[in-house]
């Protein structure tokens, strides 16, 4: 597990902009408060790098209407009770080299193969996708980059 704390340090992310992330619970699933009066948050693997991502958007200036849309939609998972569907973020996180693209703030696409993925929508706004479409504002996330940071001591792998 991983405290916020070694989180901020290991991404070389502000404390606040984690702790923000948690308190404004902008990655589904993520409690905005710790075990009990006294503990400290702690994350798996997988939550960490969803938070660490999340505050990355932020810190490089992505809203937090596009930010929470995007975790959203790569942390979220879908389908059915009878008929789970892993969220998008949780099959590539450990993959190399695996990108995440924002563009417009309106759509998104995980890159983790040589050719990118197709857009998606980010949330239910009505915005089409037109054929050849570019996006104008592209926020693009090196994930391989952060999960290495997250993981930076073995000792965290075994756990």
């Amino acid at each position: 597990m991983l405290s916020i704390t070694t989180l901020a340090h290991r991404t070389t992310l502000p404390i606040r902009r984690v702790q923000y992330v948690c308190d404004h619970r902008i990655v589904p699933g993520i409690e905005a408060t710790s075990q009990g009066f006294g503990k400290a948050r702690t994350f798996t693997p997988y939550e960490a790098v969803c938070v660490a991502t999340a505050a990355h958007l932020l810190h490089a200036g992505c809203i937090r209407k596009v930010t929470a849309a995007a975790m959203a939609y790569l942390c979220k998972p879908g389908g059915t009770p009878k008929r789970p569907v892993r969220p998008p973020l949780e099959g590539v996180w450990q993959l190399r080299p695996v990108q995440i693209q924002i563009g417009d703030g309106a759509f998104v696409r995980v890159n983790s193969r040589p050719e990118p993925g197709p857009w998606q929508p980010l949330a239910r706004t009505g915005h089409v996708l037109q054929a050849f479409w570019l996006p104008a504002i592209l926020f693009t996330i090196q994930l391989d980059a952060i999960a290495a940071a997250v993981r930076a001591d073995a000792a965290f792998l075994e756990v």
